[in-house]
């Protein structure tokens, strides 16, 4: 019998993240925690959109 190999995870690059902290409304953090659980989607994945929305793409 022949052990299987163990799947190989495909890695993407990112560009280098900056971890950060900033305050919310405990009512609007939650309204985007509903609709991210809604599109399957992460609150990071958002805040980064907003940011660069915010900025433009280019930044």
């Amino acid at each position: 019998m022949t052990a299987t190999q163990p799947a190989k995870i495909r890695r993407v690059a990112k560009p280098p993240m900056i971890k950060k902290t900033y305050y919310v409304p405990v009512r609007l953090y939650e309204a985007v925690v509903e609709k991210t659980e809604e599109r399957e989607e992460s609150v990071a994945d958002v805040i980064r959109r907003a940011f660069e929305q915010y900025v433009g793409e280019d930044a």
